[in-house]
């Protein structure tokens, strides 16, 4: 999925892939035969400039808040748009 973001106040757009994540799972047939559940995992996989053309020097920019914001936004759009 492609979004429109920022990047340290820099108009781009990412690419993201989102692997939800999985609920507990039983193993067995006893108590705590189980495997634990795995958490949701984002990633962002392409940073492209408006004009649509890679720019791994802004992707170089991406801080954790950067990245934190993007994954708060996308949720949102998901949300919003039931994928």
């Amino acid at each position: 999925m492609r979004m429109v973001t920022k990047i340290q106040g820099i108009p781009c757009e990412v690419s993201v892939a989102y692997y939800p994540g999985l609920p507990f799972r039983q193993t067995g047939m006893g108590f705590g035969d189980c495997e634990p559940e795995e958490p949701e995992e984002f990633e962002i996989v392409g940073v492209f400039s408006r004009d649509g053309s890679a720019a791994p020097w802004l992707a170089r920019k991406i801080t954790e808040s950067d990245e934190n914001r993007i994954f708060e936004q996308f949720k949102l759009e998901k949300e919003n748009d039931n994928y």
